[in-house]
């Protein structure tokens, strides 16, 4: 992330970070782990986008990002529209061990 520099030029981001919620140091653990390992909260690689979105998209983009309950998504939303972004899940869809989201944040 830190060599990506994109100028608010991004119309649709769509994101599938790390997101399961693990130890901080599984995500440096192996290649296959950091497909995967999002340390505490599974928010530590997409937090940092988060952070820097408006740097971005562009004035009228979005993003679709992949979370777990675990996540904290109403966090998320509290946070992004902190920084003026709404935040919709879109879909939701269970499984027998998770319930994985998809959320649209965009200028509202």
């Amino acid at each position: 992330l830190e060599s990506w520099q994109p100028k608010n030029n991004i119309d649709v981001l769509l994101f599938n970070p790390p997101y399961v919620p693990t130890e901080p140091e599984e995500i440096t653990s192996s290649l296959i782990a950091r497909s995967w390992a999002g340390g505490l909260r599974g928010r530590e690689i997409v937090d940092r986008v988060f952070e820097n979105l408006e740097k971005y998209l562009s004035p009228r983009g979005c993003m679709y990002v992949v979370a777990l309950d675990a996540n904290d998504p109403h966090e998320i939303a509290k946070w992004m529209g902190q920084k003026g972004y709404r935040t919709k899940v879109v879909k939701k869809r269970n499984s027998d061990l998770e319930r994985l989201l998809i959320l649209k944040i965009f200028k509202g």
